[in-house]
């Protein structure tokens, strides 16, 4: 999408990359780049005046005022989420970091596979099911365990991106996962 949204005076600027009337997502753009959130009204809560955009024109949609302001607070939670952790990076990266291996520790002893692994593994599998290497119900059963120890490994990366989630709240009001996930990556709080 093209609308373009400036707040503190032009300094900071985003875009809506996303808009429907229910849900409007934005991506900074200046002076951060790569990260975006988004917010959603639940369909029950919705009454006029309170979606974010109004009717389809030629060049697109129309947001409403609701929208707009929406926007900007959006806009504003990404930019002060960015500019506090590169002004606290010194302080949040060990703090991170050590939580994260804490996490990461405590599911040391489980059997799972990250998705690149994963990807490897079933190649393996089908190329020697292919080879009939064994029957179809095996190979069902050997993808069903493969897609388990995946979803385990999903698990402990959720509940480790949450732990420094807590982190992000507790020090900065930074909420909302899908933000901190993006925040982790971007500052590469994980790492040591």
């Amino acid at each position: 999408m093209k609308d373009v949204i400036t707040i503190e005076g032009g300094a900071v600027t985003g875009r809506i990359t996303y808009l429907r009337a229910n849900q409007i997502t934005v991506e900074i753009t200046c002076p951060y780049q790569g990260v975006a959130s988004g917010r959603h009204i639940a369909h029950y809560s919705m009454r006029p005046g309170r979606d974010y955009y109004e009717e389809m024109t030629d060049e697109g949609l129309r947001i409403t005022e609701y929208g707009n302001e929406t926007a900007k607070r959006t806009l504003q939670e990404i930019y002060d989420a960015c500019h506090y952790i590169e002004s606290n990076l010194a302080s949040l990266k060990p703090e991170c970091s050590r939580r994260w291996q804490e996490v990461l520790a405590s599911h040391a002893g489980e059997d799972f596979l990250d998705k690149e692994a994963f990807t490897q593994e079933k190649k393996r599998i089908k190329a020697a099911w292919k080879a009939g290497d064994f029957d179809q119900q095996q190979y069902a059963l050997k993808i069903q365990k493969l897609h388990q120890r995946l979803r385990r490994y999903e698990k402990m990366i959720s509940e480790a991106e949450s732990a420094i989630g807590d982190i992000l709240y507790s020090r900065a009001n930074i909420a909302g996962i899908d933000l901190v996930s993006q925040l982790i990556y971007k500052y590469e709080l994980h790492q040591p």
